[in-house]
């Protein structure tokens, strides 16, 4: 799980916005996590490259690595070369409840983070189909 959470951490991010008002549509999920994308927030950048805000959703708590407290849901930013298969995180948000419910844990801007190749098996094919597939 904390390979899990580092993983996460260092891979979401997010638009300044109230999660609350978020259309999330579940893309999928396995034993640990279900990860949501709102495709409203769809924004084609340059090029090839598209944003997208989504949700990884823990289903058991895990906890920040910064803080130690408690982390159930984390929503995020990231930017995505559809053409390279390759994808950097933009801004980050941690939160204690599930689907960005409950206390806001931390904050973080990553504009200046890599791209960063897409996995086979990652959380993150699931996200970049949709983002890419949409454009």
């Amino acid at each position: 799980m904390k390979k899990l959470l580092v993983l996460v951490a260092g891979s979401f991010a997010l638009l300044p916005y109230t999660p609350a008002f978020a259309a999330w549509q579940e893309i999928g999920f396995n034993d640990q996590v279900t990860i949501y994308v709102d495709i409203a927030t769809i924004k084609k950048v340059e090029d090839d490259n598209i944003q997208i805000l989504s949700m990884l959703d823990l289903k058991t708590p895990g906890k920040d690595p910064k803080t130690n407290k408690a982390l159930s849901s984390i929503i995020g930013l990231n930017e995505f070369a559809c053409g390279k298969q390759a994808y950097r995180p933009l801004e980050v948000k941690l939160f204690t409840g599930n689907k960005g419910a409950g206390t806001l844990i931390s904050e973080e801007k990553l504009s200046n983070s890599p791209y960063e190749k897409i996995t086979s098996g990652s959380w993150v094919v699931g996200v970049y189909k949709t983002a890419c597939g949409i454009k």
